[in-house]
């Protein structure tokens, strides 16, 4: 008979190992929504669908750049070491991403979290969340990102890297020259228009507002300074696939994010990590009167 204590031990490296077959599959499967989306959208031909395309559409983005791209410039994704950035026309270049820029400023998160120097940090900062002055709590985080309101930062991110980076414009110009091409040659630029476009400038910005607040903002210290988001906006939309388990990552980076619930729930039961459970749990959270980088109390009263 064999002997119960004989039984393996689960260990993080059970987690890292990457599959080929399953990242084609889920870009497979965003890329395939997308353009799912978009016909059904036009068949059906009412603003109602549209808008909820467009929203979906910006999930799919957040996806392909924030997940699949993510654990390319950890080299999670492929089992290849070079399929990570020379495969980034799949996930990065049809989102304006460069690569190598991602991979330099998430090198700088995890390396430095929650300092000035993490990117992270200074876009909480940019975006007014870290002034001492009372904040519209309500206005932040429901109305100001439906505006448009970082679309301006991101078109800018988008022309610095075209005149600063010859690597990222030539990417940029061998992707899209092609691509703006062929829906010219179609008679379709106008669906390029309303299923990428307006999805990238509108949607998308807000989706990672939600995205990068939800992960780190004030998160108490001795929660491990990060957030699991779980909720169905978050699956949908703002934490696709198993993203949302986002605290087994900052300690173990290798694991993809495709092993990331199996790892979490193996390896972190008793951990105390942050945990927000939807989108309004995240929102009260994200308004408490709470150091915006410790998560300690503060004395002042929430103003909303």
């Amino acid at each position: 008979m064999g002997n119960s204590a004989d039984k393996k031990e689960i260990r993080p490296a059970d987690f890292m190992q990457r599959s080929n077959f399953t990242a084609f599959g889920l870009i497979l499967m965003n890329w395939g929504t997308v353009i799912g989306l978009a016909w059904i959208s036009e068949s059906i031909q009412h603003w109602a669908v549209y808008i909820a395309t467009v929203w979906i559409i910006g999930g799919r983005m957040v996806a392909l750049a924030e997940v699949m791209g993510h654990d390319s410039v950890h080299y999670n994704l492929f089992r290849k070491k070079s399929w990570n950035y020379t495969l980034d026309f799949l996930y990065f270049v049809p989102i304006f991403e460069s690569w190598s820029s991602y991979r330099e400023a998430h090198n700088r998160h995890h390396s430095d979290l929650l300092t000035m120097k993490d990117p992270a940090m200074q876009d909480y900062e940019r975006w007014g969340l870290l002034s001492a002055k009372p904040k519209p709590w309500f206005w932040m985080w429901f109305i100001r990102p439906l505006l448009c309101w970082d679309t301006p930062y991101t078109i800018g991110e988008i022309l610095k890297g075209l005149l600063s980076d010859r690597s990222y414009a030539a990417k940029l110009l061998l992707f899209w020259i092609p691509a703006v091409s062929l829906f010219y040659y179609l008679n379709a630029l106008d669906l390029l228009l309303y299923y990428w476009m307006i999805p990238y400038l509108w949607a998308y910005p807000a989706l990672i507002f939600w995205s990068e607040v939800g992960e780190h903002y004030k998160v108490p210290a001795d929660r491990s300074r990060t957030r699991n988001t779980f909720g169905l906006l978050e699956y949908l939309f703002i934490s696709p696939h198993d993203d949302r388990y986002h605290a087994v990552h900052h300690i173990w980076a290798r694991i993809p994010s495709y092993h990331q619930k199996a790892a979490t729930l193996a390896l972190l039961q008793d951990d105390n990590c942050g945990e927000s459970h939807g989108f309004l749990d995240l929102y009260r959270q994200f308004k408490a009167p709470l150091d915006p980088v410790t998560g300690q109390e503060l004395a002042t009263q929430v103003n909303d």
